[in-house]
């Protein structure tokens, strides 16, 4: 009885983290990604198309490091997860318009479309053993240019495609599917990558973008708003002089409403630069996978696919635990010991650089970031006023994507000169010293709850 009693209460589990439900569906509902074939054809080119992007970018990283001397290979892999980076940072007001302006099925569409000729060309030239570094990186570009118009589409078709009622359980399918994709394919791609080879791969990833293409050219979104060119495009005045104060104008109005942003949220302000440091010091783990699976266990592709798969892991445990966390009291405070979890989990394999330390401490740091994210969005959401919002997170994704490129730069400059053991101590005390500075803004923390409480 206890045995039959404890595996139905770990079915019961499973099934809520796997659709995502708070409390349990209703007996004989099915799946949103069943009930609705719009949003199951486009979670399911999601799905397909960032696990076979995950398989790309784990065949490059092992490419690079294995495939460069030791004092070049850390700095290229540094140099190439930058390039992967900078699209989103540096283009996503382009790209915002570029997604306000354009319907989202040809969108989605052209995106996948664009990203599985990029990567068949990666493939043609690595089956060809002639692939420059510039090669590399200039694939890993397009394809992120492509993903940087993929996610935002996504965001802005859910609402189009599903009912009111289920919009919120459709974007947490869709966020946690991410995290999803990337532990299958972190798993599956060390099979892969021996069996295939990176031409293989790369192939292979081209032709799960066509399977994207394929899905979202099925989809139909009844509640698509008429898309609206973007401001300022199609206003001209008969003179250049009439055009360029125009153009001024808009300027000064952008760099005005992106100040008033935070304007009675100090406590979020500083948040905000908060989760900048910690992305700066976290971030570069991913840089020190690879490093630790070749230089200090100096084992295969194989182990670089289940360290990675133990990140994707902790993160997907933690967005599953994260809603059934009490709500805290004090945010800074609890902010503070997500953090002190994070840098004791980072700074670990530094002190016993082991695989059976390293292993459990990246599912560890997985796990306290996807909490920490779960428990920070919710107040976001809460906090930040509703004519705000669209500005709020675009600034929300500059900020903390403006950290990556530093931190990878960083400590893939070091990785020439200091062991993976030592930048991992260097990155637990960073870490360390951000949560000690977190817990110092519960002053602002309660100065924002009275003057957002006078306001209600």
């Amino acid at each position: 009885m206890k045995a039959e009693r404890g595996r139905s209460l770990f079915c019961v589990t499973v099934r809520q983290v796997l659709w995502f439900d708070a409390p349990l569906r209703k007996k004989g509902s099915d799946p949103l990604v069943l009930r609705n074939p719009n949003f199951g054809l486009l979670w399911l080119g999601q799905l397909t198309s960032q696990a076979g992007r995950q398989l790309f970018q784990m065949s490059v990283v092992w490419w690079l490091v294995s495939g460069l001397p030791q004092e070049r290979g850390g700095i290229a892999l540094a140099a190439f997860l930058v390039a992967v980076a900078a699209p989103s940072l540096l283009l996503h007001r382009q790209l915002g318009r570029i997604v306000d302006s354009t319907a989202p099925r040809p969108l989605l569409v052209g995106a996948d479309l664009s990203a599985a000729v990029a990567v068949g060309i990666a493939a043609w030239v690595f089956s060809l053993s002639v692939m420059p570094l510039w090669g590399v990186f200039a694939a890993g570009v397009v394809i992120a240019c492509a993903q940087s118009l993929i996610d935002p589409a996504l965001n802005k078709a859910v609402p189009s495609i599903v009912a009111a009622e289920d919009v919120e359980r459709a974007v947490a399918f869709q966020t946690s599917t991410q995290s999803l994709a990337s532990f299958g394919g972190a798993v599956a791609g060390a099979v892969l990558l021996e069996w295939l080879g990176v031409a293989g791969v790369a192939a292979l990833n081209a032709l799960t973008y066509l399977v994207s293409a394929a899905c979202a050219a099925q989809v139909r979104f009844p509640l698509a708003p008429v898309p609206q060119t973007a401001t300022g495009t199609e206003t001209r005045t008969e003179t250049a002089t009439g055009t360029q104060t125009e153009t001024q104008t808009e300027t000064q109005t952008e760099t005005q409403t992106e100040t008033a942003i935070f304007a009675g949220l100090p406590f979020t302000r500083r948040a905000l630069a908060t989760f900048a440091l910690v992305n700066f010091f976290g971030v570069p783990t991913l840089l020190l996978i690879p490093l630790y699976t070749q230089r200090v266990f100096q084992r295969g592709p194989s182990l670089l696919a289940v360290l990675e798969a133990a990140v994707c892991l902790g993160m997907i445990l933690g967005a599953a635990l994260g809603p059934r966390l009490p709500k805290p009291t004090s945010l800074s405070r609890f902010g503070a010991k997500a953090l002190g979890v994070f840098a004791v989990a980072l700074a670990a394999p530094g002190l016993v650089p082991q695989l059976f330390v390293l292993g459990p401490a990246l599912v560890v740091a997985g796990a306290s970031i996807g909490v920490l994210n779960v428990k920070f969005v919710t107040f976001f959401q809460e906090r930040v006023p509703a004519e705000r919002k669209g500005r709020f997170f675009a600034a929300l994704q500059a900020a903390v994507g403006a950290a990556f490129p530093l931190g990878y730069l960083l400590f893939g400059g070091l990785s020439a000169l200091v062991a993976p053991p030592a930048l991992s101590l260097g990155q637990g005390l960073g870490v360390a010293c951000v949560a000690a500075l977190f817990l110092r803004l519960g002053r602002v923390e309660r100065q924002e709850a009275t003057t957002s409480g006078r306001a209600a």
